[in-house]
């Protein structure tokens, strides 16, 4: 070895290599003495010149290695392996010659391989991007690697002597491809390699099938490799087109059309994209025009994001197809409509032939519009557009497919199919997804074809989402201007104007808006006062232009009336916000109008104004003692009923804004006068004494309402405090109390139809006095019976008046004289007070049983009240429903209907089973008789049995009698009725034990259809509308398993399943339910080669798909829901942006790296077919813009995957 000593820079190659030959002599006779690889000194040795500062000698070593390999004296893989640590440390020329000879050796590698193939046995690269990774990448990670020096040796490989080599060499350099082209980190100088791809494309199919995956592969969510993306298209493109690969070229003109987007959101010059776009268009024109629609689709989003610099080139391909081709649905050019649109208030910007293109494509779209027929020259089908390999490479082309599927799948005679697409959206529970289509929400609502109805169903889906997306609301109002503008139905432009002020939102449109109003004022001052005040509601800064619009007079007499209404409305809706803000600006205006409107025609506005002064005494802006003082003068003789039923409710705030001073008690004195005179007198409308009556509830006795106020004709006969003068009797009418017999004469002397609401007022007195009772007025001496009037209450007491007038009464038996007084004392006493009514002997009230049903309802009702507190009251009801036949009379039975859920827990279990079977038979035979109609007594029977289990029975024996009645109906009615509707609603409030019991097929002894379907719709109901589970979502489990060997029967599942899941609206426990569904199909693939348990993991997996379609939701894209249920192909192609989609929302996004990872895990497993393993791969790749995928040590592992 002391010759090498004497190589220097200088030295020849002959001398280089006689050398290195006798280095080459001793390592082979080394090896053929059996002397092991690590003690041949000679390797070493070499390995020390490979990293020899002279370039010949440090090439000819690297070259010697490959030599000992091809012989067979060394082993590949370790002077491979031995050739790669050497990179690290190597300098760039050193790095370039070790490069060599691992190249070599490479090849020998694929020499060999290729050589031991079999008849039709196809090659495969054993390498991999991070597994097994593929020696070129390794070195391409060198931070000394020479990237034209790799880039030169990829494209010798490629184009290499040997056929063999040749003819394998892409598959053989796959990982290397992928890792160069699809790498977030653009690599340097790669675009040599891609030409040279290209060029191998034209003869080598794995070439060509190997473009498209890179495309696939390829990112775009940075500037960087957007731009580099773009790059690769455009050569692609334009080598298709050189190749006259239409159909590729089609394919990769939609990527186009989306990488053109994304440039703009980057800030990058479009244009080479746009006109690399025309030429396609140019080219195959004649080839088809299936691929328009979704082309428009995607352009109609530029034209929002575009540079109006850039406009014209894509307006130029726009009018290609609009305006030459005369193709693009209706529905499609209303989205570039709109579009075009948002440009109308800047075309300054513009330049003038973007304006003329601008100009043409919009005649041409109103003008088809107007046309009643199609004049498409060709029509596109874009479900003929083949192989669309395009349609995953991003969720918004899948979208754009979608999307332009559907509007070709509407029927253009009808606008049914427009209406259950919009009916199906679910812009509340799935708003994020919602957003994304709006864009074709809005071309939609551009159109004129649908119906009014179906309109308005647009219209409030839009609305709905402009509140949540402000940047949505400044994009669309031009849009909406230009609708405003040019609509001719009266109603749907009023519902335009109503809705302007919605787009306040967004704090950039108010101008617009403001102006819009403004000019609409000089027409309609009273239309835009609501319009102001709506605007107000969302943007309170425009108040000053509301308050001017009020400040405004009316100068024209025929409508001067209507305009005070809306002034007046405005000012207390006002008032009733923002009182204490605003309230002091309006009082003025209240004054003028009180003042002007004195007149029949001015009621309405009258009584708006004293709703506002109402509102504003009660938030104390003004004083109400002051402002009384005011309007005494003006309402002292008021005979208008609307304005007198806005002053009593002016009355009945006044306890509540109680203040100690002499001139707020002659308020209340005032106050009680005018409403007892309106209660006392004959000519009063029976609406203003109700009204009144409501009033004097707030005015309690003693501290503010005393004998005084009372109306003579109600105190007369009136025991109280008297005194003779001059031997005539006088009532003290200073004493405090009111004796609670002026009560049962108010009863008497009022008339018949204002008897409830005196009723009413009786009550409320008397719940504040039982309110304020101790605990010795209920204490009963041991042994003595409970007595039969309430002699221990205070004498004034309105309760104990009205219960001896009742008891006096009762001796009449069906005699009595006053039944509508007795009728209305019973009603006084039947309400729910906060505690009971003291010991008493209730058997009076049967005495009036048969006055009428409104007085045996009253009697029922304080029995159900009395129920646990007093034996006598017990008695009567029990005795009474003992007694009961249910096909007396209906009304009673509707009213124990009614009290089930009250008196079950104070009544004798054996009366109780025998009432509720005997009730339950009876109606269920009616009911079954009249075909279970709506409404039908069973159906009330159930819907109070439900209130039963949710009210505060807390009686086991008491549940368990009612769970075995609705449990014995559940086989007899109709699956589809309304009956079992509400049968669900029922079984859904049991006890969870119950409902397994009930619904869950493990615990039956058979399994009936019937029965199954009915526990599925009753389990689905569960989901939405039974919280007893931690996740509602686990009461699918036992019907899940249930339809798991029913393969016939799974479609009516899965309909059940999408509804329920559409309308499921928790992000947090579906996405939890989903996890936990993965833990289950992982434990099932443990065991795949048992054949039941791989069934199981494909139905599991259907359930998944299919959630995800529809949680996302992405199922509306099919226009109905049971496409998804029943349509495998259909719910498959959705899956992939469906997930993308769904990964976006909050609790799913924490899950995204699980949901990945073990799509990558079916993915490969061999025994998940090959139609599930392709749409969860197109799932990956769908979704590999998102940041997750950025990282090293991840992407490797997803790019190119592959079984």
């Amino acid at each position: 070895m002391d010759e090498f000593k004497n190589i220097t820079k200088t030295s020849s190659v002959v001398k280089i290599s006689a050398c290195l030959e006798k280095i080459f002599k001793k390592i082979t006779e080394s090896r053929e003495k059996k002397i092991s690889e690590q003690n041949i000194k000679e390797i070493e040795f070499l390995k020390t010149q490979c990293k020899s500062d002279i370039v010949q000698l440090s090439l000819l070593s690297s070259q010697t290695f490959v030599r000992l390999v091809e012989g067979g004296v060394l082993d590949a893989s370790n002077v491979l392996t031995m050739l790669i640590s050497m990179l690290p440390n190597s300098s760039p020329t050193q790095h370039t010659t070790i490069t060599e000879g691992i190249v070599s050796i490479l090849l020998l590698g694929l020499k060999r391989k290729v050589a031991l193939l079999k008849e039709n046995e196809k090659f495969q690269c054993q390498f991999g991007l991070k597994t097994q990774q593929h020696p070129l990448i390794t070195l391409l990670q060198s931070s000394a690697v020479n990237m034209n020096d790799v880039a030169n040796k990829i494209v010798g490989i490629c184009n290499h002597h040997d056929q063999q080599v040749k003819e394998h060499s892409v598959e053989y350099l796959r990982p290397v491809f992928l890792y160069i082209l699809c790498n977030p980190q653009t690599l340097p100088d790669s675009k040599t390699i891609w030409t040279g791809l290209l060029s191998l494309s034209k003869t080598n199919h794995s070439a060509k099938q190997l473009v498209q995956e890179i495309f696939s592969w390829c990112k775009f969510n940075s500037s960087t490799t957007c731009l580099f993306s773009s790059i690769l298209l455009i050569e692609a493109i334009e080598h298709c087109l050189n190749c006259n690969d239409l159909t590729t070229v089609i394919d990769l003109c939609i990527f186009q059309a989306l990488i053109v987007n994304n440039l703009t959101k980057y800030g990058i010059d479009p244009r080479p994209s746009l006109h690399c776009l025309l030429r396609v268009l140019h080219n195959t024109r004649e080839h088809t025009v299936n691929h328009y629609n979704v082309l428009l689709i995607l352009l109609a989003e530029s034209l929002h994001l575009l540079s109006p610099n850039y406009l014209h080139d894509l307006l130029r391909i726009i009018a290609f197809i609009v305006v030459q081709e005369c193709c693009g649905n209706q529905y499609i050019l209303n989205m570039c409509l709109d579009g075009i649109i948002q440009w109308m208030s800047q075309t300054a910007f513009i330049p003038a032939e973007g304006l003329a293109l601008a100009h043409q494509v919009v005649r041409k779209i109103l003008a088809r519009g107007k046309e009643t027929q199609s004049v498409e020259t060709t029509k596109v089908r874009t479900s003929d557009l083949k192989p669309a390999e395009v349609r995953y490479f991003h969720p918004d082309i899948a979208i754009a497919f979608d999307l332009a599927k559907l509007v070709e799948s509407f029927d253009e005679s009808e606008f049914k199919d427009v209406f259950t697409f919009v009916d199906a959206l679910n812009v509340k529970a799935n708003s994020m997804f919602c957003q994304r289509l709006h864009l074709f929400l809005r071309a939609l609502f551009l159109s004129q074809e649908p119906s009014v109805d179906c309109w308005f169903k647009i219209y409030e889906a839009i609305l709905e989402i402009i509140k949540v997306n402000g940047g949505i609301a400044y994009d669309f109002l031009m849009t909406y201007i230009f609708k405003l503008a040019g609509e001719q139905q009266p109603e749907i432009q009023m519902e335009l104007l109503r809705g302007l002020p919605s787009f306040a939102v967004s704090k950039d449109n108010i101008p617009m808006i403001l102006n819009t109003i403004r000019n609409l004022t000089i027409e309609n001052a009273t239309f835009c006062m609501d319009l102001y005040l709506r605007l107000w509601r969302i943007e309170p800064r425009t108040y000053p232009f509301l308050i001017k619009l009020l400040s405004t007079p009316q100068k024209d007499n025929n409508k001067r009336w209507e305009f005070e209404i809306a002034k007046t409305h405005t000012i207390r809706e006002i008032c009733y916000e923002k009182p204490t803000q605003h309230g002091s600006d309006l009082v003025s205006h209240l004054s003028d109008t009180l003042n002007s409107c004195t007149d029949d025609a001015g009621d309405l506005a009258t009584s708006h104004a004293l709703d506002a002064i109402v509102a504003l005494c009660d938030s104390h802006t003004v004083n109400i003692i002051s402002t009384w003082r005011v309007l005494s003068t003006k309402f002292r003789h008021e005979r208008r009923p609307r304005a007198l039923k806005s002053l009593y409710r002016f009355f009945a705030h006044i306890p509540l804004l109680h203040t100690p001073t002499l001139e707020y008690e002659q308020l209340v004195d005032e106050a009680l006068e005018q409403l007892w005179s309106t209660v006392s007198r004959s000519d009063s409308e029976s609406e203003l004494v109700r009204e009144a009556l409501a009033a004097l509830k707030n005015f309690e006795i003693g501290s503010l309402l005393s004998m005084r106020h009372i109306p003579m004709q109600y105190r007369q006969d009136t025991p109280g405090v008297r005194e003779y003068v001059g031997g005539r009797e006088v009532v003290d009418l200073q004493q405090e109390m009111v004796p609670g017999e002026v009560w049962v004469h108010l009863l008497q002397k009022i008339r018949p139809e204002c008897g409830a609401s005196a009723a009413d007022l009786i009550a409320h007195h008397i719940y504040a006095e039982i309110n304020g009772y101790r605990s010795g007025v209920y204490r009963l001496p041991e042994g003595k019976p409970e007595p039969r009037k309430l002699q221990g209450l205070f004498p004034q007491s309105p309760l104990r008046a009205v219960v001896n007038y009742l008891v006096g009464q009762s001796r009449f038996g069906d005699h009595v004289t006053e039944p509508h007084v007795v009728t209305n004392a019973l009603r006084a006493i039947s309400k729910k007070f906060p505690k009971p009514i003291p010991p008493l002997d209730w058997c009076f009230l049967h005495g009036f049983f048969h006055l009428s049903f409104e007085a045996r309802k009253y009697c029922i009702l304080i029995a159900k009240n009395q129920l646990l507190h007093s034996g006598t009251a017990r008695r009567l009801l029990e005795n009474f429903l003992v007694d009961f036949e249910p096909n007396c009379f209906e009304e009673d039975l509707l009213l124990l209907f009614s009290l089930l859920p009250e008196i079950s827990n104070g009544i004798s279990l054996q009366i109780l089973k025998s009432f509720a079977e005997k009730i339950a038979i009876y109606s269920f035979k009616e009911s079954q008789l009249s075909g279970f109609t709506e409404g039908c007594l069973f159906e009330k029977f159930i819907d109070s049995v439900k209130y039963i289990f949710l009210g505060k029975c807390d009686i086991p024996e008491v549940l368990d009698i009612f769970t075995l009645i609705i449990e014995r109906y559940m086989d007899s009615m109709d699956l589809d009725s309304r009956l079992f509707e509400r049968y669900t609603e029922v079984v859904s409030v049991l006890h969870p034990n119950s409902i397994d019991g009930l619904t869950s097929p493990a615990n039956w002894w058979e399994t009936p259809i019937g029965k199954l379907k009915k526990a599925t719709i009753i389990r689905c109901y569960l989901v939405l509308y039974n919280t007893q589970l931690p996740n509602p979502l686990k009461w699918l489990t036992p019907i899940i398993d249930a339809y798991s060997t029913r393969r016939e029967e799974q479609p009516f599942f899965f309909r059940h399943l999408v509804s329920t899941l559409y309308a499921f609206n928790s992000d947090e426990q579906s996405c939890q339910w989903i996890m936990e569904m993965f833990l289950q199909i992982q434990a099932l693939l443990a065991e795949s080669s048992n054949k039941e348990k791989l069934d199981k993991v494909l139905y599991l997996l259907d359930i998944f798909i299919l959630a995800v379609v529809v949680l996302s939701g992405c199922a509306v894209l099919l226009g109905n829901l049971d496409s998804i249920a029943t349509q495998r192909k259909d719910r498959f192609a959705l899956f992939p942006e469906s997930l993308q989609f769904l990964c976006e929302h909050v609790f799913w996004k924490d899950q995204e790296a699980k949901i990945y990872e073990f799509l990558y895990n079916l993915y490969k497993n061999s025994a998940i077919p090959e139609v599930y393993a392709a749409i969860f791969k197109n799932a990956i790749i769908c979704s590999r813009n998102k940041t997750y995928f950025d990282n090293k040590g991840i992407w490797t592992k997803y790019v190119g995957m592959r079984k």
